[in-house]
């Protein structure tokens, strides 16, 4: 059976709760700290794009062995890019706060700051409900306590972002290196295939030219032999026709000069 929002609030198995923070099937939890992945948290955190942070609750759960929880991301975060991946069931007798690693899909920066909500939690009942878990709960709702178990989570949480965790989800270096050699290995074999374009044209460029200026001298040769041809002739012409004259002349009997 799923809780209601009354039955939530009136079970008393969340430490630190915000009435504000109670829906009508659901509660939402809101951000205790920020922890970054060099170890340090904050109250407040501008996660950029593709960026990634560790979101702590405010709230402590002393989860009673009759109740379990699922946790899902507000969908005001989903809606602006922001992923929570590290989300689902919280088992019964979970007696600490609840951690999510969050990754900025979007292109923009978003802000995030203590007291926000990130995660909607629903709550469960596995089998009868047992009223006496939840009063043995009460009587250890002690703020010091609370304080203490919230501080050794808070700590282990960091020492996981340092090990464990990347600042962004994707590197950026690897990812630059990685593009980098393959548009090296791109441009290489486009320069092949340049070089090998430019030879081909060069090769036909040079065999054109030859042909042309063979071309070009098979005709002049020609046009000289055309023109020494005619030249001859005309010169041969000349010769007969000034015999002609020649001749002419003397028939007339007129003196030739």
């Amino acid at each position: 059976m799923v809780l209601n929002g009354k039955e939530i609030k009136e079970g008393n198995f969340i430490r630190r709760a915000k009435d504000d923070n109670f829906t009508a099937a659901s509660y939402n939890l809101s951000i205790g700290k920020i922890v970054t992945m060099d170890g340090k948290s904050h109250d407040e955190y501008v996660i950029p794009p593709r960026g990634m942070v560790l979101l702590v609750s405010e709230e402590i759960f002393q989860m009673p062995t009759t109740i379990i929880g699922f946790t899902t991301i507000k969908n005001s975060l989903s809606v602006k890019g922001l992923l929570a991946i590290n989300i689902g069931i919280v088992d019964p007798k979970w007696n600490k706060p609840i951690s999510s690693a969050i990754i900025n899909f979007g292109s923009e920066k978003q802000f995030v700051q203590k007291g926000d909500c990130f995660l909607r939690m629903t709550f469960q009942q596995i089998k009868a409900y047992d009223r006496k878990d939840l009063l043995d709960i009460n009587n250890q709702s002690i703020e010091n306590e609370n304080e203490v178990i919230f501080k050794d989570y808070l700590t282990e949480r960091k020492k996981i972002a340092v090990s464990s965790l990347s600042e962004t989800f994707l590197s950026i270096n690897e990812i630059k290196e990685e593009i980098t050699w393959k548009v090296l290995g791109r441009f290489i074999k486009t320069i092949g295939y340049v070089a090998a374009g430019l030879a081909i044209i060069a090769f036909i460029a040079n065999y054109t030219v030859n042909v042309v200026n063979s071309s070009k001298k098979v005709n002049d040769n020609h046009f000289n032999s055309v023109t020494d041809s005619l030249s001859n002739r005309i010169d041969s012409l000349e010769k007969t026709i000034y015999k002609l004259h020649i001749i002419e002349k003397s028939k007339n009997g007129k003196e030739i000069n």
